[in-house]
This record gives C-alpha cells, sequence and structure tokens, in this order.
C-alpha cells in the first residue's frame, strides 16, 4: 500500500469518528449558543479535545488536499460556536442581577 493510500485510510478512519463521535453534539452547541445559552466547563472541554484532534491531524490533510474544505468546514464551526458562546458570556456579565 502507497503512503497516500495509507493516509487516505487514516483519514477515512478518523472522519468516521469525528461523525460517529463528534458532529452531532458540536452541532448541538451550535444551536445551544446560537440560542443564547453559554457553554458549560464540561462543554468547552470538549470543543478543546475537538481542536486540539483536529490540529493533530492537520498534517494529514495537508498532504490529501481533496480533505482541505471539509477541515476548513470543521475550524470554522468550532470558530462560530466559540466566538457566539463568548458573545453570550459577555452578554450575561453585562446583564444586571
Amino acid at each position: 500500500m502507497n503512503d497516500h493510500a495509507s493516509i487516505e485510510n487514516l483519514i477515512e478512519v478518523l472522519m468516521q469518528r469525528f461523525e460517529a463521535e463528534h458532529l452531532t453534539r458540536i452541532l448541538a452547541l451550535k444551536s445551544s449558543v446560537a440560542a443564547g445559552q453559554p457553554l458549560t466547563d464540561f462543554e468547552q472541554a470538549f470543543l478543546e479535545e475537538v481542536c486540539r484532534e483536529a490540529m493533530d491531524s492537520k498534517y494529514l490533510v495537508d498532504r490529501c488536499p481533496e480533505y482541505q474544505p471539509l477541515y476548513a468546514r470543521v475550524v470554522n464551526l468550532y470558530h462560530e460556536i466559540t466566538t457566539q458562546a463568548l458573545a453570550n458570556e459577555e452578554q450575561r456579565n453585562r446583564a444586571p442581577g
């Protein structure tokens, strides 16, 4: 098996894991923060772990350009969630009471 095929197989496993273990939860977090909810410490830790896994797999994506658009969408999703969560937290901190 050539190097590119090995990388493709590894990426496929990582994508299956992402879909099975992370995607539904990430989309739920996006909906939650879009509704104005703050992230819990547990949710923040989860997002940090997903981001760390994405950064750890970046070298694979760099070697398989066909996965770069998907990788970019996942990174953008993380950015959207954290940006909205920060705005929600700032709003809560400004609220009287």
